[in-house]
C-alpha cells in the first residue's frame, strides 16, 4: 500500500470484544499548530460508535475515548502528516484501552487549521 493513501478513510478500530468503524466524512480534524505544544485532535459520532482523540501533532501518543468510555493514553504513530487543509493524516494506534490490546488507524483530512 502506497503510504500516502489509505484503502478507507476514517477510524477503525478494535480493542476486546469491540470493534468499529466511523467513515472519515463524519469525522472532524483539527489542527492546532500554535499551541505549545502544536495538537491534532479528531473527532465524531456515528451511532453507537464515537471517538475523541487529542494528540501532540508529530507525537508518539495521545489521549482517546471511545463510545463514551473514559480517557486513555495510547501510542500513536504519525504515519502521513499534513498540516493545510484537505491534507491527508494517518495515525496508527496501539495499546490498551479499558484493558484490552487496542488496535486502529485514522486515516483523515484536514478540515481546519486554527490560526
Amino acid at each position: 500500500m502506497d503510504p500516502n493513501t489509505c484503502n478507507v478513510q476514517g477510524f477503525t478500530f478494535s480493542y476486546g470484544n469491540e470493534s468499529g468503524f466511523i467513515p472519515e466524512s463524519d469525522l472532524t480534524t483539527e489542527l492546532d499548530p500554535n499551541g505549545s505544544p502544536a495538537l491534532m485532535e479528531i473527532y465524531g459520532f456515528v451511532g453507537p460508535d464515537t471517538v475523541v482523540f487529542t494528540a501532540p501533532y508529530n507525537s508518539d501518543g495521545g489521549d482517546i475515548i471511545i463510545n463514551g468510555l473514559p480517557s486513555e493514553t495510547i501510542s500513536a504513530s504519525l504515519d502521513v502528516s499534513g498540516t493545510n487543509v484537505g491534507d491527508l493524516i494517518r495515525y496508527s494506534l496501539t495499546g490498551t484501552y479499558q484493558g484490552q490490546p487496542l488496535t486502529g488507524e485514522f486515516c483523515v483530512v484536514v478540515d481546519l487549521v486554527r490560526p
